[in-house]
């Protein structure tokens, strides 16, 4: 800057403004990875093939669902936002409690796998995982919700199979012990029974 003076001349003030300068150079980059990371976040969150949901803490009610989880549970977007899973009727108390009580013990939750409803009534059992995602200045849960029910489905079905072969290996064994008479089990010629 530069002031004239009353008895003639001028007088120049300095400042030393690189400091400044540098901080607001950083200011910028920051701002820009900032919103760099905020697109990128949007882009995975909106294609992802599992369902998603934010959820504000601690009221427990969601912010956000991706269209995963709007062909999941049959709810559009704006009936979800400023609602929690169970008022929605997707999850029951208990569940929800449960969930919440592993997530506060060990700060995340991998692969569990409860049931969950839809909008139709339909019961999915569904494999979650939560973590806490930092949102403006506030902290969220980040939950991203898988359908499992056709495996569980299937696993439940080779289990009673299973056990329906146990209960027939019983009787069978228990027909053969308890029989007065001698059982021989034969083969054709050339052909070994039972190796």
């Amino acid at each position: 800057t530069v002031h004239a003076l009353a008895e003639g001349g001028r007088a120049v003030y300095v400042r030393d403004i690189t400091e400044a300068r540098r901080r607001e150079s950083e200011r910028d980059e920051l701002i820009a990875a900032l919103e760099e990371s905020t697109r990128s976040f949007e882009a995975v969150f909106e294609i992802s093939p599992f369902a998603m949901s934010l959820t504000e803490m601690p009221s427990g009610r969601i912010v956000r669902g991706n269209g995963a989880f709007e062909r999941l549970f049959g709810y559009p977007r704006d009936e979800v936002i400023g609602r929690t899973s169970p008022e929605l009727g997707v999850s029951e108390e208990a569940s929800q409690a449960e969930v919440a009580r592993r997530f506060r013990e060990d700060g995340v939750v991998r692969e569990l796998e409860v049931r969950r409803t839809t909008r139709e009534g339909d019961v999915r059992v569904v494999s979650i995982n939560l973590d806490w995602v930092t949102l403006g200045r506030g902290r969220a849960v980040l939950t991203s919700i898988r359908d499992v029910t056709e495996r569980a489905q299937a696993e439940a079905a080779l289990r009673a199979r299973e056990e329906a072969l146990r209960a027939s290996e019983r009787r069978y064994r228990s027909i053969v012990e308890a029989a007065g008479d001698g059982l021989l089990l034969g083969a054709p010629p050339g052909v070994r029974p039972f190796a």
